[in-house]
């Protein structure tokens, strides 16, 4: 879902993700070359800023996968990306 949603937003510049298992919990990583899209990205996931970064990054935003989540990638799959006010 997370890769056809990427692939929708139709991103300016490159991307990169990759699934870690080493926490004992999936996480998914999310790379972005352009600050604008990883912005837009967390924007429809309604992802907020991690309370713990790792210092190799500029920024770092969290968000967990949940019904509400699913509904806002599915909603911005069906407008191409496009987020409404809802």
């Amino acid at each position: 879902m997370l890769v056809n949603l990427l692939s929708r937003l139709k991103l300016s510049k490159a991307y990169a993700a990759a699934i870690d298992r080493h926490t004992g919990e999936q996480e998914i990583h999310i790379g972005f070359a352009d600050g604008a899209d990883a912005r837009r990205f967390a924007e429809v996931v309604k992802a907020q800023p991690a309370a713990h970064r790792d210092g190799a990054w500029a920024c770092q935003w969290v968000f967990h996968m949940n019904d509400a989540t699913s509904d806002a990638i599915g909603a911005a799959m069906l407008t191409s990306g496009e987020i409404d006010q809802r």
